[in-house]
C-alpha cells in the first residue's frame, strides 16, 4: 500500500511541475475575437486563435492586442469543426479568413512589448486605411507588429495576403524592432499604396535579423515622386542584426522594389540577396548571387493566383534552405517553411519556386518510363 501512495504521490509532483497547456481559442466571428485577444493578453499561458472562416472587421479602430505577460502568441485561420465551438483542421485561410477593415481603419495592430513570439498565418489582410497621419493606426493599416520589449521572441508572418492596404506609409505590413529574428515568408503583397516614398512593408530588427523568404511582392506603389522612392519592403538592421532576402518576386512597381539599409551603429550585421526577381533595388548589400530581372510569368486567378507557369524563369529557380541549423551562424537558420501560400508543399522534386506560390511538378504519364 505505501508503495501505491508513492507512486501517486510522485505522479502528483510531476503534474505540477508540467508547465501550463496553451490556452487555445475557437473563434467563429469578430466579437469572439475581440473576447478572445482580451483573454489571452495576461492569463499567463501561451495563447492559439484559431479563427474559422469569416470577414473579420472592427471599425475606424480596427483590433488591437496589448500582451501583459510574457507569453507567446499565435493567430492563424482557415479553422474548421465538426461545431461552431471546434476548430480541429485546417485549410488555407488566405482567401476566406479575412480582416477587412472597408476602408475605414486599420486591420490589426499586435503590441508585444512584453516578451513573448508572435506567429500570424493563413489570413488575409485587405483595404485598411488609415484614419490618422500620426501614431497607431497610421502605418501598417494591414498588420502592424510593435515588439519592442528585449524579451521579445521570434516574429513569424507566413501564408498571408495583403491586399488594397492605404495608408501614409507603410500600408501593408510593419514590424517594428524585433529583437529576435523576423521571419516573413510564403506572403503575397498586391495593390498596396502608401503617400510618402516608405514603401509598404518595413521590417526593424536589431537582433538576429530579418529573413524575407519566398514572398511575391506586386503592383504596389507609393504616392511620392521623390528619386529615393520604392514601393516594395525597407529592411532595416539595427545593432548587429543582419538581413536576408531570399527567393522573392517584386513586379510591377514605378519606383525601386526594396530599400535595405544598417543604422549606424551597426558595425558587423551583413546584407544578403539571393535568388530574387526584382527590377530595381536600393541600399547596401554585401552578397548576392542568382538575381534575376524577368516577367515572372505568373499564372491563375483567385485561389490559383500568383502561381509560376512551368515556362516561367521563376519555376524551380529558387534558392534551396540549408539542411542543417548552425546555432549563431545567420545563413544557416534561414527556412521558407513546409508550404507555399495556400498549403502546397513547398518543395517539390527537390526544387522550389521563387515567389509565394509553388507550381505542383508534372507527374510523367508513365511511372515506369515507357511513353
Amino acid at each position: 500500500m505505501k508503495s501505491i501512495f508513492r507512486w501517486l504521490g510522485m505522479g502528483l509532483v510531476l503534474l505540477q511541475a508540467a508547465p501550463a497547456p496553451a490556452a487555445i481559442f475557437c473563434v467563429t466571428n469578430s466579437t469572439e475575437f475581440l473576447d478572445a485577444l482580451d483573454q489571452a493578453k495576461n492569463n499567463g499561458q501561451n495563447d492559439e486563435i484559431r479563427l474559422k472562416p469569416n470577414i473579420y472587421s472592427n471599425g475606424s479602430t480596427g483590433f488591437i492586442y496589448f500582451n501583459l505577460d510574457d507569453k507567446n502568441l499565435s493567430i492563424s485561420g482557415g479553422w474548421q469543426g465538426i461545431n461552431a465551438s471546434s476548430c480541429n483542421t485546417q485549410s488555407t485561410g488566405v482567401y476566406n479568413t479575412v480582416f477587412d477593415a472597408n476602408f475605414q481603419g486599420p486591420n490589426l495592430s499586435i503590441d508585444m512589448q512584453q516578451g513573448g513570439q508572435l506567429t500570424v498565418s493563413d489570413l488575409g489582410f485587405v483595404n485598411g486605411q488609415a484614419q490618422v497621419t500620426s501614431g497607431l493606426g497610421s502605418s501598417g493599416v494591414g498588420l502592424y507588429v510593435n515588439a519592442l520589449s528585449s524579451l521579445s521572441g521570434d516574429v513569424v508572418i507566413e501564408r498571408n495576403l495583403f491586399q488594397n492596404n492605404t495608408a501614409q506609409a507603410v500600408a501593408a505590413l510593419e514590424v517594428l524592432r524585433g529583437h529576435d529574428s523576423v521571419r516573413v515568408r510564403n506572403n503575397v503583397f498586391e495593390g498596396n499604396n502608401s503617400v510618402t516614398s516608405t514603401g509598404n512593408i518595413r521590417l526593424n530588427s536589431y537582433g538576429q535579423g530579418v529573413y524575407f523568404v519566398n514572398n511575391t511582392v506586386i503592383n504596389n506603389s507609393v504616392d511620392s515622386t521623390l528619386p529615393q522612392a520604392f514601393s516594395g519592403v525597407e529592411v532595416i538592421l539595427q545593432d548587429e542584426a543582419s538581413g536576408l532576402l531570399a527567393n522573392n518576386i517584386f513586379w510591377g512597381h514605378v519606383d525601386a522594389d526594396f530599400l535595405v539599409r544598417r543604422t549606424s551603429n551597426n558595425t558587423t550585421g551583413l546584407i544578403y540577396l539571393y535568388h530574387n526577381n526584382y527590377v530595381t533595388g536600393t541600399g547596401e548589400v554585401d552578397d548576392e548571387f542568382g538575381n534575376l530581372s524577368v516577367d515572372p510569368q505568373l499564372t491563375g486567378s483567385a485561389i490559383f493566383a500568383y502561381v509560376p507557369d512551368f515556362s516561367s524563369p521563376m519555376y524551380n529557380a529558387g534558392l534551396v534552405s540549408p539542411q542543417f541549423v548552425v546555432p549563431g551562424v545567420f545563413l544557416s537558420e534561414w527556412s521558407y517553411g513546409l508550404e507555399d501560400l495556400i498549403g502546397t508543399n513547398r518543395v517539390q522534386d527537390g526544387r522550389v519556386d521563387i515567389g509565394a506560390r509553388e507550381s505542383v511538378a508534372e507527374t510523367p504519364i508513365f511511372e515506369d518510363g515507357f511513353d
